[in-house]
Order: C-alpha cells, then structure tokens, then sequence
C-alpha cells in the first residue's frame, strides 16, 4: 500500500533507499537493508509510487531522517559503506 506523507516526511530529511517494480521486491529488500542496518528500522518509512510513461510503475522506499543535515550525514554514510541512496529534497 501506498502510504499518505506523515508529518516526519516534511521537515526536510527524507532519503529515498530505492525504487522497485513490485512491493514484494521492495518488502524484500527492506527486510535485508533493516537486517544489516538495524537502525534503519527505526526511523519513519514511506512508500510513494510514481509511473513513468513507457515504464514500468516504480515504488520508492523511503525514510524520515529528521532534518535535511541528518538526511545528508545518513546518505553520506551509507554511501561509505557502500549502499546507495539519495537525499530528496522536500518543503518545509
């Protein structure tokens, strides 16, 4: 289910883990990234669709980081340890 943005998701610190083609790809892969990454688990997470014409219907997995700082120090630090990610800008 596509998930309505909660407060959190509107101060500015959102990072977008990734974009799937199924929501069982994207359950999957979120069991592994809170699996590895326990904290992770803790923070807010949102689920938000987007369709592209002539593509396939992408779910995008996403967490509340807290403040725009904490979403960039978040992605910077997944990115040293080799995980991809994006820092998405919002307003608020």
């Amino acid at each position: 289910p596509i998930a309505r943005t909660p407060a959190a998701f509107s101060r500015g610190g959102v990072v977008q883990l990734g974009a799937y083609v199924s929501t069982p790809l994207l359950a999957s892969s979120w069991a592994r990234l809170v699996g590895a990454y326990p904290y992770l688990g803790t923070l807010p997470r949102m689920v938000t669709g987007t369709a592209v014409a002539g593509r396939p219907y992408y779910y995008r997995l996403r967490v509340a980081a807290g403040s725009r700082r904490q979403a960039l120090a978040l992605c910077d630090h997944l990115h040293r340890i080799g995980r991809g990610c994006m820092v998405i800008r919002t307003q608020g």
